[in-house]
């Protein structure tokens, strides 16, 4: 489904426009510099280039999230991933818009649901940050329990795993809530080129492609997987209704 131009389009189109998405980007950043902080002051003598930083992105879209990351940290490399083709030119076109970026990022083909993904970091001697964003809830439960084994394992240690992602809700009542929400979102962000029915019509079609492809678990569950695994500080950061962030630290 997400190897389709018109529904990786259609992804990309309003992904602005969920809600409290500038936020949710905010607190990730915050939650990195706190994080890596913390190891540096648990450093007697930190390593030379400390500051700099090496990152995944995975099931990483057109990249939306790594463009934060360049911007927050100038001095960062990183590697995004994903298995959509229509996906990862659009990830090209964006990097392309800034040649610094170009320098500093990989892009490469890789299917999160099979461990051959781990093949495209046998050049990488460390990986300091993991995120994704609205990716690994596509993936059967075993897989995504798999998966956050295979990030503790490949993270350096000190370092940081942050998932934003589609969580399951134990009430119908809160989708329904969050669906308003979001044509409320759209609708702002729209509101000079979008009708409130355009944006309606927007949405239901957006969550009904994505409702084909959902494997959703709650948030509590998954940090309870991170715990078991090792992960430290673990805690869901942030959530409203059915979108949460939540990760840990190795």
């Amino acid at each position: 489904m997400w190897k389709k131009s018109e529904v990786a389009n259609t992804f990309t189109d309003i992904r602005d426009s969920v809600p409290l998405a500038k936020e949710q980007l905010d607190l990730m950043i915050r939650m990195i510099c706190a994080f890596r902080r913390n190891d540096r002051q648990q450093q007697e003598e930190p390593p030379a280039g400390n500051n700099r930083m090496m990152w995944l992105d995975l099931g990483c879209g057109d990249g939306y999230l790594s463009r934060k990351l360049l911007e927050e940290f100038p001095d960062s490399q990183g590697m995004l991933i994903d298995f959509s083709e229509p996906m990862l030119e659009q990830a090209r076109q964006r990097m392309a818009t800034n040649k610094q970026w170009e320098t500093r990022v990989h892009i490469r083909s890789g299917d999160l649901s099979q461990s051959s993904w781990l093949d495209l970091l046998n050049d990488i001697p460390q990986v300091d940050l993991i995120v994704s964003s609205f990716a690994i809830h596509h993936l059967t439960n075993d897989r995504k329990q798999q998966l956050y084994q295979e990030i503790f394992d490949c993270l350096s240690p000190g370092g940081i795993f942050l998932n934003l992602e589609h969580v399951a809700s134990s009430d119908a009542t809160v989708e329904g809530i969050f669906d308003g929400a979001f044509v409320d979102s759209m609708y702002k962000v729209h509101s000079g080129s979008k009708t409130y029915e355009e944006c309606q019509r927007a949405v239901e079609y957006d969550l009904s492609v994505d409702d084909e492809a959902n494997i959703l678990v709650p948030v509590e569950t998954q940090c309870e997987w991170l715990r078991e695994i090792g992960f430290q500080h673990v805690d869901c950061y942030f959530k409203f209704l059915i979108l949460a962030l939540f990760g840990g630290v190795k």
